[in-house]
């Protein structure tokens, strides 16, 4: 039996980019009867609710099931845990992706058994598809807690396993939530790196360049102690991962001209 997917984007008042996202999920090779598209809006005051009215009837025609809610909310993780609610298959992969980012292929994992995926993406580097190159991942731990690119536009879970995001936690709660799932050794994860399913554009919420972003890294890491039994040891993160938290203070500190030179000259 062919997998059920549902997707989630959360949006205020980015009606521009939201639209793009749309499209892409119009235009996926996939059937139908297997789709289910949310988008939970924060009460935007452009005219994302104009093109969400827009697009109902196209979706309609398309056959996929199309909900849409616009109130305000406390921010992305608060609106798309409202989508998690508005998911109707519990045993259908759960996929978030942002208003600007795009949905490409989901064919590929039509007929995949796990509870979690973990497939590539491309990151959109002056208007052009660049491959991010996610690391393989079975386990998160400190050797590599900071080092593994997971991204929630490719994290594919399905809906009876999907925690709630803490939203207390701040830009890192996609994070918290991942490494949580892939740590349970109770649920089968696959993957499928060589498969490219999504785009996102640079410039989200997990692209800020802040010493907020870092206290979030500390809450979250601080949270996850506090719900497992196996924790992580600070001072081992800290040991192991001296260059990426390193990296981790530039985006803070460079001024984001100068950051965003040398990202594009060295890396991602």
């Amino acid at each position: 039996m062919k997998n059920k997917f549902s997707i989630i984007t959360a949006s205020f008042n980015s009606y521009i980019e939201l639209e793009k996202t749309i499209v892409s999920i119009l235009e996926l090779d996939y059937d139908s009867q297997n789709l289910e598209y949310i988008v939970v809006d924060g009460g935007s005051k452009d005219k994302t609710k104009e093109i969400l009215k827009y697009y109902e009837d196209k979706f309609k025609k398309r056959g996929i099931s199309y909900k849409w809610i616009s109130e305000e909310d406390k921010g992305i993780y608060d609106a798309l845990n409202k989508g998690k609610k508005m998911v109707t298959e519990e045993d259908a992969f759960v996929i978030c992706i942002n208003a600007g980012d795009k949905l490409l292929n989901i064919k590929c994992l039509e007929r995949i058994t796990a509870d979690i995926i973990i497939a590539n993406l491309y990151a959109v580097v002056n208007g052009k598809n660049k491959k991010f190159n996610i690391n393989k991942i079975y386990e998160v731990n400190e050797k590599n807690y900071f080092k593994i690119k997971v991204h929630h536009q490719s994290f594919f879970i399905r809906k009876k396993i999907l925690e709630d995001y803490f939203i207390d936690i701040g830009e890192t709660a996609d994070n918290l939530l991942m490494v949580r799932a892939i740590n349970n050794k109770n649920y089968k994860k696959e993957n499928l790196l060589e498969k490219y399913t999504s785009s996102f554009t640079l410039g989200g919420i997990s692209d800020q360049r802040n010493f907020k972003r870092i206290k979030s890294y500390m809450k979250s890491i601080k949270k996850y102690n506090s719900l497992t039994e196996e924790k992580l040891s600070i001072s081992k993160l800290i040991v192991y991962n001296i260059v990426p938290i390193f990296k981790l203070l530039m985006r803070a500190i460079l001024p984001n001209k100068v950051y965003d030179i040398r990202r594009r000259i060295f890396e991602l």
